[in-house]
């Protein structure tokens, strides 16, 4: 349990740093790390910790960084099913998983008007 404990520590001090100093969503990057040493228990958990932290410190809706979260580990968990188990194809999903996740956030806010 003192795993879970400080993952959503880093998860919240990720999301700081994102909207201070680093515009690249490093929760994200953590969120795929945590799934390809952990698997997938608590991945949806700390999904939403990760975007309300986002959402509460970017002044983003929680429900539009939840959906461009999602999508993106699930293109990275879809893709990581079909292709082979090599460290250079987990880095190349997940810079595409990062680059769906901004233009989902980006597309999601224009969208709705937000």
């Amino acid at each position: 349990m003192k795993i879970f404990a400080v993952f959503s520590f880093l998860l919240i001090l990720l999301a700081l740093v994102q909207t201070a100093f680093l515009p690249i969503p490093l929760g994200l990057i953590a969120l795929v790390t945590w799934f390809l040493l952990r698997g997938t228990k608590y991945l949806v958990l700390f999904t939403i910790f990760f975007s309300l932290a986002l959402a509460i410190v970017a002044v983003i809706p929680a429900w539009v960084v939840f959906a461009a979260s999602c999508l993106s580990l699930y293109l990275f968990i879809g893709s990581k099913s079909f292709l082979p188990s090599r460290n250079l194809v987990h880095i190349i999903l997940a810079v595409t998983s990062l680059v769906a996740w901004e233009v989902s956030i980006v597309g999601l806010t224009r969208l709705f008007n937000l």
